[in-house]
């Protein structure tokens, strides 16, 4: 695993994330670990020992005024000795309300093409999904997904996991839940930390 992220909401908020920053760290399969924070709380002095580890790397949003504790957290990392960078200018991207578009497979395939997040996989509730979207999908119960992740709750040989984990991973097809995304080819993009007003 190259990457493994630690986001949010607001990762600071809880309390134990140290616990898993140490296993993240004591994983020889994980490369490196990201901490991705909004900039508006402090961590605490058992997160910043772990934060110290040279595995472990802290994204620090910039949304303007509303990241009041940058200046902290980029002062403390620097202190400390925490391999950090400064993430601004960024957009957020408008994958569109939940409901089903009744794209053709072609149509399916160019929103896949075009997808930000296509290879940012997600790991929820015993679940690798390919996509983060395609996990929320899921778990709210707005698409089955057959093939848009892999669920590690089911008895299988080593083998057949690796088969099946490599299979998602290298997918250069539609998944179901491109037919809940708008197409990112028209960049649906939102300025940081605005919401939409309904």
């Amino acid at each position: 695993i190259m990457e493994i992220g630690f986001i949010g909401g607001e990762p600071f908020l809880n309390k134990e994330l140290y616990k898993y920053l140490d296993w993240a760290i004591g994983s020889d399969k994980i490369v490196s670990v990201l901490i991705v924070t909004n900039s508006t709380i402090m961590p605490d002095e058992i997160t910043i020992k772990y934060m110290k580890h040279e595995k472990v790397f802290l994204g620090l949003d910039h949304y303007g005024p509303l990241s009041n504790k940058i200046k902290d957290l980029e002062e403390m990392a620097i202190r400390e000795g925490i391999q950090y960078y400064i993430l601004k200018d960024e957009y957020w991207y408008d994958f569109g309300g939940i409901e089903k578009r009744n794209y053709t497979l072609e149509q399916r395939k160019k929103v896949f093409s075009n997808c930000p997040i296509r290879d940012c996989n997600f790991f929820m509730k015993g679940k690798l999904y390919r996509c983060q979207f395609a996990g929320n999908l899921h778990n709210l119960g707005y698409c089955n997904g057959e093939g848009d992740y892999v669920d590690f709750s089911q008895e299988r040989s080593r083998d057949a996991f690796r088969q099946a984990v490599s299979s998602l991973l290298t997918k250069r097809e539609a998944l179901w839940a491109c037919d809940f995304c708008n197409d990112m080819e028209q960049k649906h993009l939102i300025p940081v930390a605005v919401q939409v007003k309904r």
